[in-house]
């Protein structure tokens, strides 16, 4: 189908740059306005309902946007442009990098000081992870991190849960940028790991060619941001529900789980038939009895048993780390009444 331009063809209108979500259900490109060939910005369809959504727009011949990145869960659309957005102090006057929620509409400049200050150098070629939550992107500014001294382009990735800018084309030994320009960066679906070219020859021991060279980087483990302390990582929430309107308390699919208690446990808080339950089996000659739950991938699960009234609970078995297979422990209850729950490691 056709994403840009009237029904026939995309007259007068000028495309620079296009991204797709991984499904297929989202588009994003950067070009001019049909008709309108002087005001650029950059644009979103739903492929499904078949519907374009202006994003950002600008009037004027100087005007760029470029460098179209949408994330693979097609959450946040990351891009380049020298534009200055309503209501901003932005007065550098060259590129610089943003990052659009199309849940919320929030658009946030990523290309900015630890204290959300202006930065002094262009910025572009952001590339987003496939959950939105890290975006790596090229910079000449020199006040992006401390120390930045090359007075070259360097690789950066920003945290977007943190707020944290991190250079990523550093010199081990002391952190620094390396002695020369990084730039191409790419960023691993997980966020994890960062590819860029450099002709630095100091990131690495033994770099004689005197040549650009690729570089992979190992970047720090994601901080799990919880925005709205509702015990739901943002992610997860806007994952799920689309965004962070809902409080962990209530229970969106009616099954006696709350949202909070669904996403620790690893079921699924839109369905009514996934919910933790233990069953309990009848005993056998020996007078055990057998647990049996349904378990999630990753999750750590504990089979407890206590008495009535002694506040005490004490493992049964060992501990089962789910597969999404159903799980089976074997207990003796033993002479007395007795109580079992199941125990989930929080996430």
């Amino acid at each position: 189908q056709l994403v840009a331009g009237d029904r026939v063809q995309p007259r007068g209108q000028r495309l620079v740059g296009a991204s797709l979500r991984r499904d297929g259900g989202r588009a994003a490109y950067a070009g001019s306005v049909a008709d309108q060939p002087l005001v650029q910005g950059v644009f979103w369809r739903d492929v499904v309902a078949g519907t374009n959504r202006a994003i950002a727009t600008s009037a004027g011949p100087l005007r760029y946007f470029g460098d179209v990145n949408i994330s693979g869960d097609g959450s946040l659309i990351a891009f380049t442009s020298n534009f200055v957005p309503e209501g901003s102090t932005d007065t550098n006057g060259v590129n610089d990098v943003f990052v659009h929620d199309i849940a919320t509409g929030v658009l946030t400049r990523v290309s900015s000081t630890a204290g959300g200050g202006i930065a002094d150098g262009p910025s572009t070629a952001p590339m987003l992870s496939a959950d939105g939550r890290r975006v790596v992107f090229q910079s000449a500014a020199s006040n992006l991190v401390a120390d930045d001294t090359n007075g070259a382009s360097d690789v950066f990735f920003r945290d977007l849960g943190t707020g944290e800018t991190i250079l990523v084309s550093q010199r081990p030994r002391d952190g620094r940028p390396g002695r020369g320009g990084s730039n191409r960066p790419w960023l691993s679906a997980d966020g994890r790991t960062a590819a860029f070219l450099s002709a630095a020859d100091d990131l690495v021991a033994g770099d004689f060619n005197f040549d650009a060279d690729l570089f992979l980087a190992t970047l720090p483990e994601p901080a799990v941001a919880d925005s709205d302390s509702d015990g739901m990582p943002d992610v997860y929430e806007r994952a799920v529900f689309g965004d962070l309107s809902r409080t962990g308390d209530g229970d969106f699919d009616g099954d006696g789980a709350t949202d909070r208690d669904e996403f620790v446990s690893g079921t699924d808080p839109k369905d009514p038939r996934s919910v933790l339950r233990l069953v309990i089996g009848g005993s056998d000659a020996t007078g055990s009895v057998l647990l049996t739950w349904r378990t999630a991938v990753g999750i750590a699960y504990q089979v407890q048993r206590g008495g009535p009234g002694s506040g005490s609970w004490d493992d049964v078995g060992a501990l089962v780390v789910g597969d999404a297979a159903m799980a089976q422990v074997e207990a003796s209850p033993g002479a007395d009444t007795v109580f079992f729950r199941l125990v989930v490691r929080a996430r």
